[in-house]
Protein backbone atom coordinates (compact mmCIF):
# COMPACT_ATOMS: atom_id res chain seq x y z
CA UNK A 1 0.00 0.00 0.00
CA UNK A 2 1.57 3.25 -1.17
CA UNK A 3 -0.21 5.73 1.08
CA UNK A 4 0.81 6.13 4.68
CA UNK A 5 -1.43 5.37 7.63
CA UNK A 6 -1.33 9.02 8.60
CA UNK A 7 -2.58 10.15 5.16
CA UNK A 8 -5.44 7.66 5.26
CA UNK A 9 -6.45 8.86 8.70
CA UNK A 10 -6.54 12.51 7.59
CA UNK A 11 -8.55 11.72 4.46
CA UNK A 12 -11.11 9.56 6.20
CA UNK A 13 -11.62 12.04 9.02
CA UNK A 14 -12.08 14.92 6.55
CA UNK A 15 -14.17 13.45 3.75
CA UNK A 16 -15.84 10.13 4.49
CA UNK A 17 -17.77 9.54 7.69
CA UNK A 18 -18.23 5.90 6.72
CA UNK A 19 -14.53 5.34 7.43
CA UNK A 20 -14.22 7.37 10.63
CA UNK A 21 -12.57 5.70 13.61
CA UNK A 22 -12.08 6.89 17.17
CA UNK A 23 -8.31 6.91 17.43
CA UNK A 24 -6.59 8.28 20.50
CA UNK A 25 -3.69 10.57 19.61
CA UNK A 26 -1.55 8.72 22.09
CA UNK A 27 -1.99 5.39 20.30
CA UNK A 28 1.29 3.81 19.34
CA UNK A 29 2.37 3.03 15.76
CA UNK A 30 1.46 -0.65 16.14
CA UNK A 31 -2.16 0.18 16.97
CA UNK A 32 -2.45 2.57 14.01
CA UNK A 33 -0.90 0.00 11.70
CA UNK A 34 -3.37 -2.67 12.75
CA UNK A 35 -6.31 -0.29 12.36
CA UNK A 36 -5.48 0.64 8.74
CA UNK A 37 -4.05 -2.62 7.53
CA UNK A 38 -7.28 -3.48 5.69
CA UNK A 39 -7.44 -2.55 1.95
CA UNK A 40 -8.62 1.00 1.29
CA UNK A 41 -12.03 1.00 -0.46
CA UNK A 42 -11.30 3.24 -3.44
CA UNK A 43 -14.70 2.73 -5.07
CA UNK A 44 -16.49 3.93 -1.93
CA UNK A 45 -14.23 6.95 -1.41
CA UNK A 46 -15.42 10.47 -2.17
CA UNK A 47 -13.92 12.43 -5.07
CA UNK A 48 -12.16 14.70 -2.59
CA UNK A 49 -10.58 11.75 -0.82
CA UNK A 50 -9.29 10.34 -4.10
CA UNK A 51 -7.89 13.73 -5.11
CA UNK A 52 -6.13 14.06 -1.78
CA UNK A 53 -4.61 10.59 -2.07
CA UNK A 54 -3.26 11.32 -5.53
CA UNK A 55 -1.99 14.82 -4.78
CA UNK A 56 -0.38 13.99 -1.43
CA UNK A 57 0.73 10.40 -2.02
CA UNK A 58 0.88 10.00 -5.81
CA UNK A 59 -1.55 7.11 -5.44
CA UNK A 60 -2.10 5.86 -9.00
CA UNK A 61 -5.08 3.74 -8.01
CA UNK A 62 -6.86 6.83 -6.69
CA UNK A 63 -6.23 8.63 -9.99
CA UNK A 64 -7.41 5.59 -11.97
CA UNK A 65 -10.63 5.60 -9.97
CA UNK A 66 -11.24 9.25 -10.92
CA UNK A 67 -10.61 8.41 -14.58
CA UNK A 68 -12.96 5.44 -14.47
CA UNK A 69 -15.72 7.46 -12.85
CA UNK A 70 -15.60 10.45 -15.20
CA UNK A 71 -14.28 9.17 -18.54
CA UNK A 72 -17.73 8.66 -20.08
CA UNK A 73 -19.11 11.91 -18.68
CA UNK A 74 -16.19 13.90 -20.12
CA UNK A 75 -16.63 12.17 -23.46
CA UNK A 76 -20.34 13.00 -23.52
CA UNK A 77 -19.80 16.67 -22.75
CA UNK A 78 -17.01 16.92 -25.32
CA UNK A 79 -19.17 15.32 -28.02
CA UNK A 80 -21.92 17.89 -27.47
CA UNK A 81 -19.48 20.72 -28.04
CA UNK A 82 -17.21 19.24 -30.69
CA UNK A 83 -19.57 16.90 -32.60
CA UNK A 84 -16.70 14.66 -33.62
CA UNK A 85 -15.82 11.36 -31.93
CA UNK A 86 -12.10 11.46 -32.69
CA UNK A 87 -11.70 15.07 -31.57
CA UNK A 88 -13.77 14.44 -28.43
CA UNK A 89 -11.52 11.51 -27.54
CA UNK A 90 -8.47 13.74 -27.99
CA UNK A 91 -10.01 16.31 -25.68
CA UNK A 92 -10.75 13.64 -23.09
CA UNK A 93 -7.11 12.60 -23.12
CA UNK A 94 -6.06 16.25 -22.81
CA UNK A 95 -8.32 16.66 -19.77
CA UNK A 96 -6.74 13.69 -18.02
CA UNK A 97 -3.25 14.99 -18.85
CA UNK A 98 -4.25 18.30 -17.28
CA UNK A 99 -5.41 16.45 -14.17
CA UNK A 100 -2.04 14.74 -13.82
CA UNK A 101 -0.24 18.09 -13.61
CA UNK A 102 -2.96 20.41 -12.26
CA UNK A 103 -5.00 18.33 -9.85
CA UNK A 104 -3.22 20.02 -6.96
CA UNK A 105 -4.89 23.33 -7.96
CA UNK A 106 -8.28 21.99 -6.89
CA UNK A 107 -8.83 23.65 -3.50
CA UNK A 108 -12.21 22.24 -2.59
CA UNK A 109 -14.10 25.54 -2.94
CA UNK A 110 -16.67 23.72 -5.09
CA UNK A 111 -17.61 20.13 -5.75
CA UNK A 112 -14.86 18.29 -7.59
CA UNK A 113 -17.28 17.37 -10.38
CA UNK A 114 -18.05 21.07 -11.00
CA UNK A 115 -14.33 21.87 -11.12
CA UNK A 116 -13.72 19.00 -13.54
CA UNK A 117 -16.59 20.04 -15.82
CA UNK A 118 -15.08 23.53 -16.03
CA UNK A 119 -11.71 22.04 -16.95
CA UNK A 120 -13.45 20.02 -19.68
CA UNK A 121 -15.37 23.02 -20.96
CA UNK A 122 -12.27 25.20 -21.10
CA UNK A 123 -10.36 22.45 -22.89
CA UNK A 124 -13.11 22.24 -25.51
CA UNK A 125 -13.10 26.00 -25.98
CA UNK A 126 -9.34 26.04 -26.41
CA UNK A 127 -9.64 23.29 -29.00
CA UNK A 128 -12.31 25.20 -30.92
CA UNK A 129 -10.23 28.35 -30.76
CA UNK A 130 -7.13 26.53 -32.00
CA UNK A 131 -8.99 24.99 -34.93
CA UNK A 132 -10.67 28.33 -35.73
CA UNK A 133 -14.14 26.83 -35.56
CA UNK A 134 -15.49 28.91 -32.70
CA UNK A 135 -14.25 30.65 -29.57
CA UNK A 136 -15.88 31.21 -26.24
CA UNK A 137 -15.81 34.95 -26.95
CA UNK A 138 -17.34 34.90 -30.43
CA UNK A 139 -20.37 32.68 -30.89
CA UNK A 140 -20.72 32.20 -34.65
CA UNK A 141 -24.27 31.00 -35.22
CA UNK A 142 -23.99 31.26 -38.99
CA UNK A 143 -21.30 28.59 -39.09
CA UNK A 144 -23.39 25.99 -37.25
CA UNK A 145 -26.95 26.71 -38.33
CA UNK A 146 -26.30 27.66 -41.96
CA UNK A 147 -24.27 24.52 -42.53
CA UNK A 148 -27.24 22.48 -41.31
CA UNK A 149 -29.73 24.40 -43.43
CA UNK A 150 -27.78 24.01 -46.65
CA UNK A 151 -28.02 20.24 -46.24
CA UNK A 152 -31.78 20.39 -46.84
CA UNK A 153 -32.74 19.76 -50.50
CA UNK A 154 -35.13 22.74 -50.70
CA UNK A 155 -32.33 25.15 -49.84
CA UNK A 156 -30.20 24.07 -52.76
CA UNK A 157 -32.68 25.43 -55.31
CA UNK A 158 -33.52 28.66 -53.48
CA UNK A 159 -30.40 30.86 -53.37
CA UNK A 160 -32.46 33.96 -52.46
CA UNK A 161 -33.59 32.23 -49.27
CA UNK A 162 -29.99 31.31 -48.49
CA UNK A 163 -28.99 34.98 -48.77
CA UNK A 164 -31.90 36.01 -46.55
CA UNK A 165 -30.97 33.32 -44.04
CA UNK A 166 -27.37 34.53 -43.97
CA UNK A 167 -28.49 38.09 -43.28
CA UNK A 168 -30.69 36.95 -40.42
CA UNK A 169 -27.87 34.91 -38.94
CA UNK A 170 -25.56 37.93 -39.03
CA UNK A 171 -28.13 39.95 -37.10
CA UNK A 172 -28.59 37.21 -34.51
CA UNK A 173 -24.85 36.61 -34.32
CA UNK A 174 -24.22 40.29 -33.66
CA UNK A 175 -26.87 40.35 -30.95
CA UNK A 176 -25.38 37.30 -29.24
CA UNK A 177 -21.92 38.86 -29.19
CA UNK A 178 -23.34 41.94 -27.45
CA UNK A 179 -24.29 39.76 -24.48
CA UNK A 180 -22.05 39.56 -21.44
CA UNK A 181 -19.52 36.76 -21.54
CA UNK A 182 -21.38 34.73 -18.91
CA UNK A 183 -24.69 35.06 -20.76
CA UNK A 184 -23.03 34.18 -24.08
CA UNK A 185 -21.76 31.02 -22.47
CA UNK A 186 -25.21 30.13 -21.13
CA UNK A 187 -26.76 30.77 -24.56
CA UNK A 188 -24.10 28.74 -26.33
CA UNK A 189 -24.46 25.77 -23.99
CA UNK A 190 -28.26 25.80 -23.98
CA UNK A 191 -29.36 26.88 -27.44
CA UNK A 192 -26.45 25.90 -29.66
CA UNK A 193 -24.97 22.82 -28.06
CA UNK A 194 -28.14 21.47 -26.48
CA UNK A 195 -27.03 21.02 -22.86
CA UNK A 196 -29.81 20.54 -20.34
CA UNK A 197 -30.27 22.99 -17.47
CA UNK A 198 -28.92 20.39 -15.07
CA UNK A 199 -25.80 19.88 -17.20
CA UNK A 200 -25.25 23.64 -17.44
CA UNK A 201 -25.54 23.82 -13.66
CA UNK A 202 -22.78 21.24 -13.31
CA UNK A 203 -20.57 23.07 -15.80
CA UNK A 204 -21.03 26.53 -14.30
CA UNK A 205 -21.62 25.71 -10.65
CA UNK A 206 -24.99 27.51 -10.75
CA UNK A 207 -28.11 26.15 -9.10
CA UNK A 208 -30.86 24.81 -11.34
CA UNK A 209 -33.09 27.79 -10.59
CA UNK A 210 -30.24 30.19 -11.37
CA UNK A 211 -29.62 28.48 -14.72
CA UNK A 212 -33.31 28.71 -15.65
CA UNK A 213 -33.31 32.39 -14.72
CA UNK A 214 -30.16 33.08 -16.77
CA UNK A 215 -31.56 31.25 -19.79
CA UNK A 216 -34.81 33.23 -19.62
CA UNK A 217 -33.06 36.59 -19.17
CA UNK A 218 -30.65 35.86 -22.01
CA UNK A 219 -33.41 34.89 -24.42
CA UNK A 220 -35.44 37.98 -23.50
CA UNK A 221 -32.37 40.15 -24.02
CA UNK A 222 -31.75 38.62 -27.45
CA UNK A 223 -35.40 39.03 -28.40
CA UNK A 224 -35.21 42.71 -27.54
CA UNK A 225 -32.00 43.20 -29.53
CA UNK A 226 -33.30 41.60 -32.73
CA UNK A 227 -36.97 42.62 -32.52
CA UNK A 228 -36.54 45.70 -34.74
CA UNK A 229 -34.99 43.70 -37.57
CA UNK A 230 -37.59 40.94 -37.58
CA UNK A 231 -40.57 43.27 -37.15
CA UNK A 232 -39.52 45.43 -40.07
Amino acid sequence: MKESNTALLEIEESYDSRHKHDVNESSNNTTAHNLYSLPFKYKEATDEALVSLYVNNQDEEAFNQIVEKYKDIIMGFSMKLIRNMQDAEEIRQDVFLILITKLHTYKGNSKFSTWLYRVTLNTCYKYLNHTKKRTNKEVNLDETLLSQATLCPQWKTKPDEIVEYQERMKVIDGAVNELTQSNREIFSLKDIHGFSNAEIGKLTGLSLSAVKSRVLRTRLSLKEKISDYFSG
